[in-house]
């Protein structure tokens, strides 16, 4: 489980964590709660509906994912936003969940909720055209869906905005974020070298998700990307009397 461990400060050098558990983690970021919950319903239903009808699922896939022929050629371009929110498989929704929960809600936090509503479907809308640009070039129509290419946005996003933010992978491996950043980057294009479009992972996608939301957030001012500072009697989102100087540490 992932969680924000604080270190010093005012208080004596006390140390507290900060969990998805609690309501803190989600203050101001119900989108992002949203989104998670859209997309466990909508995997929770097709796994329902497809004990039930077995077609269910490639029908689904037919109409909603993005692919060459659907989507340029039979003009369904509802499916550059709904393809996102549609997961192969447990482990595919989980993972894709899972970077959400980390790193989505203080980027919603930061743009705002309507501006991150923009923010994730544009990098969504982003991935859909790169992978769809490598198909057309490859000469590869298969169907993609998941919601990696904006997860990837979401990342760069948070990179780009704190980017000597500590990251403790299950309590034990430290990394920056931009090292983190640089790492999947660099990882997602050998792999798109390599393997090209003959693997079940769209790694164009990624890579799609990762530019879109790069050059949206250089897009923004800095004024638009950080929050106003609050008053002094305010609290910020985890809670404590601003004015405390404290260092964190998120720990996945």
């Amino acid at each position: 489980m992932a969680r924000i461990t604080q270190y010093g400060g005012g208080g004596g050098g006390r140390m507290r964590f900060l969990t998805p558990i609690q309501v803190n983690w989600w203050s101001g970021a119900r989108l992002s709660l949203g989104i998670i919950i859209a997309n466990c319903a909508i995997w929770f239903l097709l796994v329902i509906g497809g004990k039930l009808n077995g077609n269910l699922h490639s029908t689904i896939t037919y109409f909603f994912a993005i692919s060459p022929e659907t989507t340029f050629q039979k003009l369904y371009f509802w499916s550059l936003i709904t393809y996102s929110f549609l997961h192969f498989g447990f482990w595919h929704l989980f993972y894709n969940m899972l970077f959400i929960l980390f790193f989505s809600p203080q980027i919603e936090r930061d743009l705002g909720p309507r501006k991150f509503a923009i923010f994730y479907l544009v990098c969504a809308i982003g991935a859909a055209l790169v992978s769809l640009l490598a198909k057309t070039i490859g000469g590869i129509d298969v169907p993609t869906i998941g919601a990696s290419g904006a997860v990837m946005g979401i990342l760069i996003a948070y990179g780009l905005s704190y980017p000597y933010q500590t990251i403790y992978f299950w309590g034990i491996f430290p990394i920056k974020m931009w090292t983190l950043i640089l790492v999947i980057i660099v990882i997602q294009l050998a792999m798109a070298i390599q393997d090209g479009l003959n693997s079940y992972t769209d790694y164009w996608a990624h890579l799609g998700g990762l530019m879109t939301g790069f050059i949206y957030m250089k897009l923004l001012t800095k004024s638009n990307r950080k929050p106003k500072p609050p008053s002094k009697r305010t609290r910020n989102w985890r809670g404590e009397e601003t004015g405390e100087e404290r260092s964190y540490y998120l720990e996945i």
